[in-house]
């Protein structure tokens, strides 16, 4: 990747990090397969509403719950309150 590439896609990631207040969702992280979560600044029942944004557009009714990483789906559920990192995803 050349280095233009690279530093426009890190000020596209933090233009999606940046908490503005007028802003409605804020992107939280992305997982391996190329899916993008948000959290929204709405509370519904005392929680921020949490989203992905799927990669692959597809049909509602075709998209199953192994279609997303066991952490991811915990986060989205509020079992987890921080959203995964890198490492959670490492090998080593």
């Amino acid at each position: 990747m050349s280095s233009a590439n690279s530093y426009v896609s890190r000020l596209v990631i933090m233009w999606k990090q940046a908490r503005l207040p007028w802003r409605q969702q804020i992107f939280v992280g992305s997982d391996l397969y190329g899916n993008e979560y948000y959290e929204s600044n709405r509370l519904i029942n005392g929680r921020k509403k949490r989203t992905v944004e799927m990669k692959e557009k597809k049909p509602l009714g075709e998209y199953n719950s192994d279609s997303l990483p066991v952490q991811w789906q915990s986060w989205l559920r509020h079992t987890r309150h921080e959203p995964p990192t890198a490492e959670v995803f490492s090998l080593d």
